[in-house]
């Protein structure tokens, strides 16, 4: 398969949320259709669905083989934008509401196909997560469109170690080769890190006590080099997950260490020119400077 057709993901997404949507005996084009996704995120490898019906040769994709002069979208690289694409499209399939009940199982089945990819993940340092982007995002979609309370504790505890570890990676603060396209992509990531951090506070703060000081270190590189004036979306979700701890039971010790930082990088947004997030920052900056 050529780079040219990877225009893929788009049209079998648009298949896939249809058979989401509709149920029934379109149920098993809709799993077929995620699990597809899920594993070309993850792995970079997959088994184009529907294929063996069909008697077609030539049905599995390795985005590693693929020959595209090194680009995918733009200057990103044809492994990550694959990846990326891939990882949209499930979490588009995953915001359909309209079938709950396929949603839930979706999501129980999804984090069993994860779970080696999970293993091999944790077992990365901060310096080689470039090729696990995916994997991510897929994660965060999970969090952020599905209900949490199936979710078993030990599963939702790996999830935040994986979320909160890729916070800290250099995949997203210091890309290889920084280019407006790879900059909107880990803007897209970081964001959708930050919002599953705030789902997860607001399901069970305690999940997240053992990891407060990675936490806060990953939102503060995140609120410190984000664009200044575009990704304000970004920002305003850090301010949230910041406000947030100052009521949860989290490590004092940790938050009286990080509040001289904190108080500071929130002090330069009196001059940001958004007025939302002016408001948002002193609001958040009092909270912090009457933790004692």
């Amino acid at each position: 398969m050529s780079s040219r057709n990877l225009t893929f993901p788009s049209k079998l997404n648009l298949q896939g949320s249809a058979a989401a949507c509709r149920g029934g005996v379109a149920a098993s084009i809709a799993d077929a259709l995620a699990f597809f996704f899920v594993e070309l995120a993850c792995t970079g490898k997959a088994e184009v669905p529907f294929t063996k019906e069909r008697k077609r040769d030539n049905c599995k994709i390795d985005v590693q083989s693929l020959k595209s002069g090194g680009a995918g979208r733009g200057s990103l690289s044809l492994p990550r934008h694959a990846a990326l694409s891939a990882a949209a499209a499930f979490g588009s399939m995953l915001q359909q509401d309209e079938r709950p009940i396929w949603k839930q199982r979706m999501t129980h089945k999804t984090l069993t196909q994860l779970a080696p990819s999970m293993q091999a993940y944790q077992g990365q340092s901060a310096n080689s997560s470039e090729n696990s982007l995916g994997l991510v995002v897929v994660i965060c979609h999970i969090v952020c469109s599905s209900n949490l309370k199936i979710i078993p504790l030990s599963k939702k505890g790996d999830m935040v170690k994986i979320i909160v570890h890729s916070l800290n990676t250099t995949a997203l603060f210091n890309p290889t080769s920084p280019t407006p396209e790879m900059e909107s992509s880990t803007s897209e990531i970081k964001r959708l890190a930050i919002a599953s951090i705030l789902r997860l506070s607001a399901s069970n703060s305690g999940l997240l006590s053992s990891y407060s000081e990675p936490i806060m270190i990953g939102l503060l590189r995140a609120y410190a080099t984000t664009d200044v004036r575009a990704d304000v979306a970004c920002k305003l979700l850090v301010l949230q997950v910041l406000e947030r701890m100052c009521h949860t039971e989290l490590r004092k010790k940790v938050m009286l260490t990080m509040q001289p930082a904190v108080v500071s990088i929130l002090g330069a947004a009196m001059n940001h020119p958004s007025r939302l997030l002016r408001s948002a920052a002193v609001s958040v900056r009092n909270a912090w400077c009457t933790i004692e």
